[in-house]
């Protein structure tokens, strides 16, 4: 008789643990399916993606290269350069409508805040799987280096994944508060693409001192580096890791705090 109570125990818990774990594999197939929603009317349907930002590398190259010297590695340096970038902003963009644009979910369902931001995610994460042939193509069509340290890269979606959360609840949360936040986060997305080194090279001067003093230097170091069969700094890993990890406690704040006043501003 006495271990009735903690058998129950056990199996009530492990009944929240699955449906849990089945209510966030819920939110990752909604992903899926918003992705290939977004491109149900396109004749090619989600291969405009990468179709898209293959066109945009190879216009930068064209276009800038013989301006930044002889490099002959320079297609190679923006194609993997691009391909971070174009992941991890993904999230600043969509992050200031990230609820506004759920309002009508969030009103009418007692959805919870991490479920739509691992909805969105695994939308994001769907986009750059179906982009990743692009860098792969680069880096066979230009002479990329593959080798042993390629295998680092394993470490850096989990690490996107983290800030991306953290950047989606918290933008997501000023955004609806402050609707002119969406406004602002198209134009300080362009401000730090041309202030991170992705179509320029922070070697000298005063791009060097730039790209030292952008984090988002270091967020692409550790995808261009590993990609490219070269080991990313420590100090990358040392900055990204700490500007993670503080994003993501300052999401769990603002979910605590602003989770049952979200539906008020919406």
């Amino acid at each position: 008789m006495p271990q009735a109570p903690t058998a129950d125990l056990s199996t009530h818990s492990l009944s929240r643990l699955y449906h849990g774990v089945a209510k966030y594999r819920a939110a990752v197939e909604l992903g899926w399916y918003d992705f290939i929603a977004r491109f149900r009317l396109s004749l090619i349907g989600p291969l405009w993606s990468p179709i898209q930002m293959a066109l945009f590398i190879v216009l930068i190259v064209v276009v800038l290269r013989n301006g930044l010297g002889d490099n002959t590695n320079y297609a190679l340096y923006v194609a993997l350069g691009y391909y971070a970038w174009d992941f991890l902003s993904s999230s600043l963009g969509e992050g200031a409508t990230h609820f506004t644009y759920q309002a009508s979910l969030i009103k009418n369902t007692p959805v919870e805040i991490p479920h739509i931001t691992v909805r969105k995610l695994s939308f994001l994460f769907c986009r750059s799987a179906l982009n990743a042939p692009i860098p792969i193509i680069a880096i066979i069509w230009f002479g990329g280096v593959i080798n042993v340290n390629t295998l680092l890269i394993l470490f850096v979606p989990v690490l996107y994944a983290l800030f991306m959360f953290s950047t989606l609840t918290v933008f997501g949360v000023i955004g609806a508060y402050f609707r002119d936040f969406a406004h602002i986060m198209p134009t300080m997305s362009r401000f730090l693409f041309f202030t991170t080194p992705i179509i320029w090279q922070g070697d000298v001067g005063v791009r060097k001192v730039i790209s030292e003093y952008n984090p988002f230097s270091y967020f692409i170091e550790l995808v261009r580096a590993p990609l490219n069969g070269e080991v990313a700094s420590l100090k990358a890993w040392i900055v990204v890791g700490a500007i993670t990890i503080t994003a993501f406690l300052i999401s769990l704040w603002v979910q605590s705090r602003f989770r049952s006043r979200l539906i008020y501003r919406l």
